[in-house]
C-alpha cells in the first residue's frame, strides 16, 4: 500500500483550506471590529488573572501591615506608661514641690 505523504501533510495543516476573507469594505470594517473585540475579550481574561494574583498578594501585605500596626500601638502605649513613670519620678526627686517639672494636664479630644 502506497500512500502519498504530500497529501497527508497538507490535510493535517489547519490553514489554507476554506478560508473566508472579507472582500467588501463593509465586511472588512466588520472583520476589524470582530478582531478588536477578540483582543478586548482576551485582555479582560488576562486582566482578571492578574487582578486575582495581585489581590492575593495585597491581602497578605494588608494582614502584615495590620499586625505591624497592632505591635506599634502596643509599643506606643508602653512608652506612654514609661514616660509618665519617669515624669513622676522627676517630680518626686525634685527639691521643690515640682511645679516647674510637673507636666501640663493632657487635653482629651
Amino acid at each position: 500500500m502506497r500512500t502519498d505523504c504530500g497529501s497527508r501533510s497538507k490535510a493535517a495543516q489547519p490553514f489554507g483550506y476554506g478560508d473566508i476573507a472579507p472582500t467588501t469594505p463593509a465586511s472588512r470594517v466588520f472583520a476589524v471590529f470582530v478582531v478588536l473585540l477578540g483582543y478586548g475579550m482576551l485582555s479582560l481574561v488576562f486582566a482578571s488573572i492578574a487582578a486575582a494574583l495581585i489581590g492575593r498578594e495585597e491581602r497578605a501585605l494588608r494582614r502584615e501591615m495590620h499586625r505591624d500596626i497592632k505591635h506599634l500601638t502596643g509599643e506606643i502605649g508602653r512608652l506612654h506608661v514609661e514616660l509618665r513613670a519617669l515624669q513622676e519620678t522627676l517630680v518626686q526627686s525634685s527639691n521643690t514641690p515640682g511645679e516647674a517639672c510637673r507636666p501640663a494636664p493632657r487635653e482629651h479630644g
